[in-house]
């Protein structure tokens, strides 16, 4: 029997969900939580086969709660609904999280039992869904990582994971905001996207590097030709996708054991 998780912080959105799954897949089990802290609870004790979260919820929204489900299964499998979220910007989280799918809430009514089927065949066809979350070794003084992107969604996904992993982290929306925060605080680490309104990412790099060229500078971009041109003047690049999750909690394990 399939059982589906569903947490959303509003009554009639989960009972329209519910409703839909009941009488479309009456044999489906379903489950609700109305927050993100009650989703990981009730996830620990029913283990579900898949857990719809909605990604704005209080105290922890769907994304903190993703992060904590994936602690206690790594191959868990989820899906995003939100009314706050475009599709474009709930694909940067879905990404970063190796999250089944996302659904625009006004969409789930039609879409929710087909994107289930499809993130539970996608399971079985060996499909890449889970994102390892790997702690970072005991410090009496956590790393600072200071991460600077102007999308504010992926800003804030990147926080979530790193703090999960046990870093202190600064966030920065612009290339000049970054160089400020790298001039005045203690950064042991610093991830940088290459697309920005004010500067671009090597910009902001070289500006970093005259300041203290010995702490790492990760760089992201979505092109591999503007990452060639990052060499010798970043640290290291990632090329966003599937599995920038994992990577970038890896490559920054890798250019921190080196200091």
């Amino acid at each position: 029997m399939v059982h589906i998780l569903i947490a959303d912080d509003h009554n009639f959105v989960r009972d329209n969900l519910r409703s839909v799954l009941k009488e479309q897949q009456p044999t489906w089990e379903v489950s609700e939580a109305s927050n993100g802290l009650e989703a990981v609870q009730l996830f620990r004790r029913i283990t579900p086969d898949v857990a719809v979260l909605d990604i704005v919820m209080e105290p922890i929204g769907g994304v903190g709660a993703a992060f904590d489900i994936r602690q206690i299964d790594p191959a868990a499998k989820i899906v995003f609904i939100s009314s706050h979220y475009t599709v474009g910007e709930a694909s940067v989280v879905t990404r970063l999280l190796g999250a089944g799918a996302f659904l625009a809430k006004s969409d789930a009514v039609r879409l929710l039992v087909p994107t289930i089927k499809r993130v539970l065949e996608g399971n079985r066809s060996g499909q890449r869904t889970s994102v390892a979350l790997t702690a970072v070794r005991p410090h009496l003084t956590p790393p600072t990582i200071l991460c600077i992107d102007d999308e504010s969604d992926l800003l804030e996904v990147r926080r979530i994971l790193l703090e999960k992993a046990g870093y202190r982290v600064l966030g920065a929306a612009t290339g000049r905001q970054g160089i400020r925060l790298f001039s005045a605080e203690r950064i042991d680490l610093v991830v940088l996207d290459y697309w920005m309104a004010d500067m671009n990412g090597l910009e902001v790099a070289e500006e970093l590097k005259r300041t203290n060229s010995k702490v790492p500078i990760v760089m992201f971009s979505g092109y591999r030709s503007i990452l060639d041109e990052g060499i010798g003047r970043v640290d290291t690049w990632l090329v966003k996708g599937q599995s920038e999750s994992e990577d970038l909690l890896s490559t920054i394990s890798e250019l921190l054991s080196r200091l």
